[in-house]
């Protein structure tokens, strides 16, 4: 599969979650936390907003490999990507991206301030596209009927391009 369609692929199954759980270390314990993907698109990096105060921007800054992860049980939906995050205070970049929600985060022009954004370069991606669950139920009553492993959809591991 191309980076394109495994870009569209990974995609097609995040847009629809939009919140994400980044993943840090802190102090040698792993520190998950939900962030919003704000991009319009997958071309092999995610982005998300935070407060440049905050803990995760430090953790970023000690360690940056990261890992966010999305689900949707009820679709039978779910993504891990890995990779490196930077923290990007360009002023360009985060006016390009602004919006209403996340004004609601950064209220006061102080706040705004401190407004940065995450870019996670992905390296690597495993995705899990299982079907809803009714559909899942109808093919595992269909393996037992025939004494048969169930298909309950696609799995891939995939190593991205940098």
């Amino acid at each position: 599969m191309s980076d394109s369609n495994i870009h569209e692929k990974l995609w097609s199954l995040i847009e629809p979650i939009k919140v994400g759980m980044l993943s840090t270390l802190q102090q040698g314990t792993i520190h998950s936390r939900p962030m919003h993907t704000i991009q319009d698109q997958f071309e092999g990096e995610l982005l998300f907003f935070l407060d440049v105060a905050s803990a995760k921007a430090q953790e970023i800054l000690r360690e940056p490999s990261v890992s966010v992860t999305y689900a949707c049980p009820e679709k039978g939906t779910y993504v891990a990507l890995s990779g490196k995050a930077e923290i990007i205070e360009d002023d360009s970049a985060i006016e390009e991206h602004w919006n209403r929600y996340v004004q609601l985060w950064f209220p006061e022009k102080v706040d705004q301030a401190r407004a940065a954004l995450v870019k996670v370069r992905v390296d690597y991606a495993e995705y899990w596209d299982s079907h809803s669950r009714l559909t899942q139920a109808f093919r595992m009553a269909k393996a037992v009927a025939n004494d048969e492993r169930p298909e309950l959809g696609e799995n891939r591991k995939v190593r991205l391009a940098q």
